[in-house]
């Protein structure tokens, strides 16, 4: 009889600890999370680096996918939007939330029309990306975010199409980023952030073609000072381990300069957390890392908001920026 008893408690405990997991994974996150699930047709298993541009997300993650599907729960510091990097250079914003949760779903085939719900500005955010997708030319890519910021200027997530579509792309139009964030800061009033990317818009400015190049210090990822860029020819450029195009470019480099007597200075910025990665490799031109990322002042003060961008420096003045790496080379060997 006591056993019974104590077999029927004991079966009560468990039934109740079950509800309670339930209960809990049925849940959202945490104020101090924000979760993603996915669902990903064609794709059995995989990986995907995740970084947060302005901040929300701490550092650079990985998704992982397996049988198609993956929840990933990040450390959310504040309202923002987080960058899932695909294959083939795909880029999937997503709006975060501490305390909120979202869902992608779609083909891995087909990797532009992948939708992201859950809230107003992950539907506003999928709507764009889209629209821009079939976009014919940066001419109808700059209507489209004009559009956006007029039907949307008190949207959190202009800040991100901004830096995303204007001055990340090959030839920014700074006046065109001014007036955009103008209209925003109209209904913006107290949004620091934003007023600061005004800031920043106008230190790209200064390092368009054809501007003197801006001083920069530090000391590289084996501690020797950064050379002074503002003597001789140099090419900078933007890259990070974890993307392996923007690697490639600057091996490009370094084999093409081994022809020509090194008659240029090679600098890579790095848009990696840390440097332990990119000390494992051996290379003949200085790195700069300060695990800082977008928000690195060496990155601002060269007009580096992502990674694949560079610059030709020569005596001084920015003779060259954002190439292909053949276009490099050709700008280097004049």
């Amino acid at each position: 009889m006591r056993r019974s008893r104590e077999e029927r408690t004991y079966k009560s405990m468990r039934n109740i600890l079950l509800l309670l997991t339930l209960i809990l994974v049925a849940c959202g996150p945490d104020n101090g999370h924000f979760r993603l699930k996915g669902h990903l047709l064609n794709l059995n298993q995989g990986e995907f680096y995740v970084y947060s541009p302005d901040g929300s997300l701490e550092g650079i993650d990985t998704i992982t996918v397996a049988g198609g599907r993956f929840t990933y729960e990040p450390v959310c510091k504040h309202e923002g939007v987080a960058v899932i990097m695909l294959p083939n250079g795909v880029e999937i914003p997503v709006f975060v939330t501490p305390g909120e949760s979202a869902s992608m779903e779609g083909n891995a085939h087909n990797l532009q029309e992948l939708e992201v719900e859950g809230g107003d500005e992950n539907k506003l955010l999928t709507r764009f990306r889209k629209a821009v997708g079939s976009a014919k030319d940066s001419k109808a890519v700059a209507k489209e975010l004009k559009a956006f910021v007029e039907e949307n200027p008190d949207s959190p997530v202009g800040m991100y199409l901004l830096r995303r579509y204007i001055l990340a792309s090959p030839s920014p139009d700074y006046d065109a980023a001014l007036a955009l964030a103008d209209r925003m800061l109209v209904v913006q009033k107290e949004n620091a952030a934003l007023k600061i990317l005004k800031t920043q818009i106008d230190e790209l400015r200064r390092s368009a073609k054809g501007a003197a190049v801006q001083h920069i210090a530090g000391t590289d990822i084996m501690g020797d000072p950064l050379p002074d860029i503002r003597k001789g020819t140099w090419v900078v450029c933007c890259f990070a381990s974890w993307d392996f195009e923007s690697g490639a470019i600057l091996r490009r480099l370094s084999n093409e300069r081994k022809d020509t007597k090194g008659e240029w200075g090679i600098l890579g910025v790095s848009y990696d957390a840390s440097d332990a990665m990119l000390k494992r490799e051996e290379r003949d031109f200085p790195v700069f890392c300060d695990g800082r990322m977008a928000d690195s002042p060496v990155a601002k003060k060269l007009g580096f908001f992502q990674t694949r961008r560079n610059i030709v420096v020569r005596n001084g003045k920015i003779a060259a920026r954002d190439l292909s790496v053949d276009e490099l080379v050709k700008e280097l060997k004049k």
